[in-house]
């Protein structure tokens, strides 16, 4: 209905049905496409840091707790798109890009400096970062909504943006934001070399796929795509196991 009480002009267009919702893509990724989807994560994953650290500047402080968390998960779609370019099956495709247009799946990093600042070094002990079923995904969640909406809560208490986020909060989330919107460019060997280790060993073990990853860095290290030194490499992968 429009203003005036009437149906409006287009009710009875088929097409104007179909604008309303967008074509979501979600087939399988090439290589090269998956390296052109993490760069432009990459990006706007930054643009929106920059965005929050204008809004903190500026005193307002919700709208940039709430920029912040955006720009967190636009920083997690990077590791989603790089476990699709190599998914093995139809299963694991609709998975992942179940989770790449998810709030929750995509914010689980949050944690990451936390569990730095805690000591965590290796792969292993920076897992809790990874789970998407975290209670850590939902708290991030909330509070973004938090910060952009008023909302009635508990025994009938309202909730406003300006009045749950404070200049502390603010500061903690875009220094997050800042460190995980750190993005590096993605080229097309790198994703081809990742395919190429990653996808024979998907299903198998943690240690299975530990061993892909030491490959997969080794021979992105001889190509002159990463420069720390295997010593390091297989500190982060076992932890001093290997």
């Amino acid at each position: 209905m429009n203003e005036s009480g009437k149906g409006s002009d287009d009710a009875g267009d088929p097409s104007a049905k179909k604008c309303r919702r967008l074509r979501w893509f979600s087939g399988m990724l090439s290589p090269e496409e998956a390296a052109t989807g993490m760069n432009a994560a990459g990006r706007n994953a930054e643009r929106l840091a920059r965005d929050a650290k204008r809004m903190l500047e500026s005193g307002s402080f919700a709208t940039a707790a709430a920029l912040a968390i955006l720009a967190v998960e636009e920083s997690g779609k990077v590791s989603i798109l790089r476990g699709l370019s190599s998914a093995s099956n139809e299963k694991q495709r609709r998975n992942l890009w179940k989770d790449y247009r998810s709030h929750t799946s995509k914010n689980t990093g949050w944690i990451l400096p936390e569990l730095a600042a805690k000591g965590a070094r290796t792969l292993e002990e920076l897992r809790p970062a990874t789970d998407r079923d975290g209670e850590h995904t939902f708290t991030l969640d909330n509070l973004k909504q938090l910060s952009l909406y008023t909302d009635c809560l508990g025994a009938g208490n309202w909730a406003e943006p300006e009045r749950i986020v404070d200049r502390t909060l603010a500061q903690a989330l875009v220094a997050t934001a800042d460190v995980l919107a750190r993005s590096k460019v993605v080229t097309v060997e790198e994703m081809e070399i990742w395919k190429k280790h990653m996808v024979p060993v998907q299903g198998g073990s943690l240690e299975t796929m530990k061993g892909a990853l030491r490959s997969w860095y080794l021979e992105m290290r001889r190509a002159g795509l990463w420069e720390a030194d295997m010593a390091t490499v297989e500190e982060f992968i076992f932890g001093g196991e290997a």
